[in-house]
């Protein structure tokens, strides 16, 4: 029996340069496969509306708005899930892919986010001109820099001030451009932010905002990827949630970083998020307006960039995999923060229940598995060469584990000269939308960053109930330790950077309302 030959999941900039170099069918074809999934009718479940929806709006699933336990979307995020769920969606949208005619050998590609071309030039051009030229000499508009909506995203947990509704017509944005439309002063407030930028400018402040994200001192998004690849463990690699116990339990070893930090960071600096690379006390910022789609849950997927994006982060798990002797079965660590959706942090999604576990075998919603009728599972998706794909090369090739610890046995680490602080008691159900942990500590005067950590959100979580029981923001540090002052004599500083502007800790977020601690900061070890 002659084995199924596995179809390679290129680099889009490998293909992007075959194409500068004449060898234009590829991406020509996976244009065409874009195109015709988006002109699909909505009602199609190969329609690029219908899957792009699963991710957020338009908030489907059992459970109905006004019910206190609605969340909506099916989107795993800061659970054990979060690796193995886009997976899964990452096959659903390809196969869709597949189905246009003439497309059937088309595959998805990688944003390389680690590699020089990516961390010095910022997105490969394919992703940011309006118009392409075809193999067979057709001019088409670019169906990957951006998606018109077919029909309206009604946003159906409204309150005052807090609409993410998306008109028909309406077309996806990124970074420095606005794109709430969902009263009439969002709309006032967006056309007159948006003409500040013609189409050029547009590319190359979004360009420069990529490359800052992923070189910055301060951020280093670039390094945060092989950092995570040193996690052992498949429950503290996988998600924010399970890592952020961690580093809460092990003060002395140094802060965990799990493939969703990253993975974060770029849907904020695609979606908004300013880094300013080169000011040390002031890195992290917001371009007061831009409010791009990549950037809330709710719109994410409606961007194409983000399913290039997502091959990129699953690339990095399978990388994972391949370092831990883990392509064909790993464990989650049953009860650990992460693995339940009653867990602080988890959010329950659409057909989840509260207080269920999750492992390797819970269901990936809405994901059906065609050779056996059933949902998907973390079990079915773990070898990719089950779902007949496999990577080509890119720029973690040459990654290994250190020499000292190959199999990376344990999480003792080295202990250092570092003291563990942690920030909590933030409550996201007053922010509307993303926004970014950012912390200083104030040494002889001046404030000195520290580190920060993002938060993918959503626009509106205080309209449900549910929320308010999982969305208690953590964050962790390692800060240098000061020669005879004392911890508890040390002034730290903590600035929530959101959509409205930077906000001060703790007084805007204290709140008798809901069972929340007031914030604090402090040192644990």
């Amino acid at each position: 029996m002659v084995e199924a030959q596995l179809s390679l999941r290129r680099n889009i900039l490998d293909i992007q340069t075959d194409y500068e170099q004449g060898n234009r069918k590829e991406l020509s074809d996976l244009l065409r496969a874009w195109k015709g999934i988006k002109e699909l009718p909505v009602e199609d479940p190969k329609s690029f509306y219908n899957i792009a929806g699963y991710h957020g709006l338009p908030f489907t699933g059992k459970i109905e708005p006004g019910n206190s336990k609605w969340w909506g979307g099916y989107c795993n995020h800061g659970n054990v899930l979060f690796p193995s769920w886009h997976r899964a969606y990452l096959h659903n949208i390809e196969k869709a892919l597949q189905s246009i005619e003439g497309c059937q050998n088309v595959r998805l590609a990688f944003l390389d986010q680690t590699s020089e071309e990516t961390k010095s030039r910022g997105l490969p051009w394919v992703f940011t001109v309006p118009k392409i030229v075809l193999d067979d000499g057709t001019e088409i508009d670019n169906p990957i820099l951006h998606y018109k909506l077919q029909k309206e995203l009604a946003d159906t947990a409204i309150v005052d001030g807090y609409d993410y509704s998306k008109p028909k017509g309406y077309t996806t944005v990124r970074y420095p451009l606005s794109g709430l439309y969902g009263t009439e002063n969002d709309i006032i407030n967006t056309v007159k932010h948006n003409s500040q930028f013609d189409h050029n400018s547009q590319v190359t402040l979004l360009n420069l905002n990529v490359t800052n994200w992923l070189n910055s001192q301060q951020t280093a998004v670039a390094e945060k990827y092989n950092q995570c690849l040193q996690i052992p463990n498949y429950t503290l690699f996988s998600n924010t949630t399970s890592a952020g116990q961690f580093n809460r339990d092990h003060p002395d070893h140094p802060v965990i970083v799990p493939l969703e930090n990253p993975h974060n960071w770029m849907h904020l600096c695609i979606g908004g998020f300013t880094s300013q690379d080169g000011n040390v006390r002031d890195p992290i910022a917001y371009t007061v307006g831009s409010n791009g789609d990549m950037g809330e849950n709710e719109t994410a997927a409606f961007d194409p960039i983000f399913f290039f994006h997502h091959c990129w982060i699953d690339l990095v798990f399978w990388k994972w995999q391949q370092l831990h002797d883990a392509t064909t079965h790993f464990d989650v660590e049953k009860g650990y923060p992460g693995t339940n959706t009653s867990d602080t942090g988890v959010q329950v999604n659409a057909d989840q229940n509260e207080d269920e576990e999750l492992n390797i075998d819970s269901p990936l919603h809405p994901f059906i598995n065609e050779a056996t009728g059933a949902l998907y599972t973390t079990r079915d998706v773990t070898n990719i060469e089950n779902l007949g794909y496999q990577y080509g090369p890119n720029s973690l090739d040459l990654v290994q584990l250190p020499a000292d610890d190959q199999k990376a046995e344990s999480l003792k680490g080295t202990v250092v000269a570092k003291k563990r602080l942690e920030v909590k008691g933030i409550n996201r159900a007053y922010i509307q939308g993303s926004f970014i942990v950012a912390q200083y500590e104030i040494i002889d005067g001046e404030r000195q960053f520290i580190g920060a950590e993002p938060i993918l959100s959503r626009w509106n979580v205080l309209s449900c109930s549910n929320c308010h029981y999982h969305l208690d923001v953590k964050a962790y540090f390692d800060v240098d330790t000061i020669e005879g002052v004392p911890s508890n004599k040390r002034i730290f500083q903590t600035q929530c950077v959101t959509r409205q502007g930077i906000q001060n800790l703790p007084s805007v977020f204290r709140t008798e309302s809901y069972s929340y601690e007031d914030y604090s900061c402090e040192i644990l070890n």
